[in-house]
C-alpha cells in the first residue's frame, strides 16, 4: 500500500514524500503529518508490506521470516541493495513507482491483474542483494528518472542493471534444482528487467539497423526476457500440476499477448487458461487469444512479399480465410451471454469535458472496472487481427479468379470484413476513452480507481496506461483500419508511451514495429 503525508492524503492529492516536510506541503505552507504506522523506518520506503493473499495464499497468521543480508561478490561493480538509510533520489525513485505503477489488489479484479501487483509480495521475501532487489531498483530508478529528468536516478539503474544481469546468472547457476519460491522470485525479477529494457530501450540499446519487419524482430534481437519467462513458467509447472499463484496466471496472460505480437504460436503447456485459474468470460477470451497467436502463425505467410507472385496457392488462401471466417464467428458470439456486470453503457459527453476534442470524445463507455475495460479491448484488438488476416487472404485469394461471379463473392466478403473492422474500431476508441481521467467542473482531473477517487494533472496514470499498451499497439498495426481512427489511436498509444516512459511503445509509434 503506498502512503502519502496525512495531509495530502486527506486533500487526495499526489505527495512526493520528502522528509520531513513534503514538497507539497512546503510550498503552501501546510503542517505536513505522517502516519506513524507507516515502514519508514523499517525499509525505507513508503508502503505497508502486502501479506500472504497477495501471493495466493490463504490469509492466516504466518511467522516472520528473518532476511539476512548476503553480500554480492561482485569486485567490478559496488553493492547495490536498498541502504537502511537511503539518499532522497532512492526513497523518491521507489515512492514514485509505488505511487504510479503498482496497482493495489483492491484497485482491481483479478482479471485485470498484472504482475506489477505482486512485485512487492515477493520483494519483501527476497534477500537483500538478490536479483529482485537489484531489479526492482534498477526499474524504479529508470522510470523515475525518464519521468523526472533526473540523470543520478539514471545512472544508478544503469549500474544496478548491470549488477541484476550478473545476479540473475547466479542464482540460475543450479536451474533444475531451484525451489518453487526461488522460481517465483526469478519471475519478477526476469519481468521487471524486461519492463526496465522497455524503458531504457531507446537510451541504452542502440537501434539494429536491420528494417522493421512484421514481428518486431529487431525488439527482440535485443529484449529477449520472453524466453526468460516461458523457461520459469515450463519450470514451475514441471514441480508439481495446479493450482497456480495468481503470479503465474499474470505472466501466462503477458507472454501470450507476446507471443500474438511475435507470430509465434502459445506453447502446448500454456495453452490452458483454466489449469492456471482464469474462469469464466476472461477464461473464454483467453482461449480465443490462443487461437489467435496460432492463426497469426500460420499466415505469416500472406504478409511475404512472395505470397503476390505466381504461381499462387489458392488453397492456402483459402484455408486461412475460412479458418480466420470460423474463429470470427465464435469470437462475435461472445459478449451475448455475458453476466450483467461485464456489460458497458455508453454515455454521452461534450468533446470540452475531457480536453480530447475528437468525435470520439462524445461516446465514451462506462465499464464496471478497469479490470472489464482492458478485457473488452483485448477482445476488439484480437477481433481486429482476424478481420485483418481474413481480409488480406480474401485479397490475395482476388488474384487468383478469373469469373466475375467468383470475384463479386470476395468482393462482398472484403466490404464485410472491412465494415467489422471499422465498427471494432470506433468501439476501441470509445473504450480507450475509459482510461482517461476526465476533467472535473475546477479543471482537475479525477480518475476512479476501484474505491479510490484519485485527483492528478496527468492525462493518464502510468499503470493504467498499461492497461491500453498491447490493444493500442494492435489496433495502429493494422494496416486495413481507417486512416483517421489510426491517427487518433496513434495519438493515445503516444500518450500511453510517454505516461510509461516506455521506448519501445515510442518506437511503435514513430516506426512501426509490427504489421497485422
Amino acid at each position: 500500500m503506498v502512503f502519502r503525508c496525512q495531509t495530502c492524503k486527506s486533500r487526495h492529492v499526489k505527495c512526493d514524500a520528502v522528509l520531513p516536510i513534503c514538497s507539497r506541503c512546503k510550498k503552501a505552507g501546510r503542517t505536513c503529518t505522517w502516519d506513524p504506522n507507516d515502514h519508514v523506518a523499517e525499509t525505507g520506503l513508503h508502503f505497508k508490506i502486502e501479506n500472504s493473499f497477495a501471493g495466493g495464499r490463504p490469509r492466516r497468521p504466518r511467522k516472520v521470516k528473518e532476511l539476512v543480508p548476503e553480500p554480492v561478490d561482485l569486485p567490478s561493480l559496488p553493492p547495490l541493495s536498498i541502504p537502511a538509510t537511503p539518499h532522497a533520489v532512492d526513497v523518491q525513485a521507489f515512492h514514485y513507482w509505488l505511487e504510479n505503477f503498482m496497482f493495489r489488489l483492491e484497485d482491481l479484479p483479478d482479471i485485470g491483474h498484472e504482475y506489477n501487483a505482486y512485485v512487492i509480495f515477493h520483494w519483501a521475501r527476497a534477500r537483500p542483494g538478490s536479483g529482485l532487489h537489484l531489479g526492482l531498483f534498477a526499474y524504479s530508478h529508470a522510470v523515475f528518472g525518464r519521468a523526472n529528468r533526473v540523470e543520478k536516478a539514471l545512472e544508478d539503474a544503469d549500474r544496478a542493471h548491470s549488477q541484476a544481469i550478473v545476479t540473475m546468472q547466479k542464482e540460475m547457476e543450479d536451474f533444475e534444482q531451484l525451489l518453487d519460491e526461488n522460481i517465483d522470485q526469478l519471475l519478477v525479477t526476469t519481468m521487471l528487467m524486461s519492463s526496465y529494457q522497455n524503458t531504457m530501450y531507446g537510451i541504452q540499446i542502440p537501434h539494429p539497423s536491420s528494417a522493421v519487419d512484421e514481428v518486431g524482430s529487431r525488439l527482440w534481437q535485443s529484449l529477449c526476457h520472453h524466453e526468460g519467462a516461458l523457461a520459469l513458467l515450463k519450470l514451475r509447472q514441471e514441480h508439481g500440476r495446479p493450482p497456480y499463484l495468481p503470479l503465474h496466471r499474470v505472466v501466462r496472460r503477458q507472454v501470450i499477448r507476446t507471443c500474438i505480437l511475435r507470430g509465434v504460436p502459445v506453447p502446448d503447456f500454456l495453452d490452458s487458461g483454466g489449469d492456471y485459474g482464469e474462469e469464466g468470460p476472461a477464461l473464454e477470451v483467453d482461449a480465443f487469444m490462443v487461437r489467435v497467436a496460432a492463426l497469426r502463425n500460420k499466415s505469416m505467410f500472406l504478409l511475404s512479399r512472395e505470397s503476390f507472385d505466381p504461381p499462387f496457392d489458392t488453397q492456402l488462401f483459402e484455408d486461412v480465410a475460412i479458418k480466420a471466417l470460423e474463429l470470427h464467428n465464435t469470437i462475435a458470439s461472445w459478449p451475448e451471454s455475458l453476466p450483467e456486470d461485464w456489460t458497458f453503457s455508453t454515455r454521452p459527453s461534450s468533446a470540452s469535458s475531457n480536453g480530447i476534442g475528437h468525435v470520439y470524445s462524445n461516446i465514451p463507455h462506462r465499464y464496471s472496472t478497469h479490470g472489464h475495460a482492458a478485457i473488452w479491448n483485448r477482445y476488439r484488438a484480437i477481433q481486429l487481427i482476424v478481420n485483418s488476416i481474413r481480409l488480406r487472404s480474401l485479397s490475395h485469394q482476388l488474384e487468383t479468379l478469373d469469373y466475375p461471379s467468383q470475384r463479386s463473392f470476395v468482393v462482398i466478403q472484403q466490404e464485410a470484413c472491412r465494415n467489422n473492422m471499422e465498427l471494432l474500431t470506433t468501439d476501441l476508441c470509445a473504450g480507450v476513452l475509459f482510461f482517461f481521467n476526465s476533467l472535473d467542473p475546477t479543471g482537475l482531473r479525477t480518475l476512479q480507481l476501484g474505491k479510490s477517487t484519485i485527483t492528478t494533472d496527468d492525462e493518464i496514470l502510468p499503470k493504467v496506461a498499461g492497461l491500453l499498451a498491447w490493444p493500442l499497439t494492435v489496433a495502429v498495426s493494422c494496416e486495413y483500419i481507417p486512416e483517421s481512427q489510426r491517427q487518433w489511436l496513434k495519438g493515445k498509444l503516444e500518450i500511453v508511451a510517454k505516461s510509461l516512459g516506455d521506448a519501445v511503445l515510442e518506437s511503435v509509434v514513430e516506426q512501426g514495429e509490427f504489421r497485422f
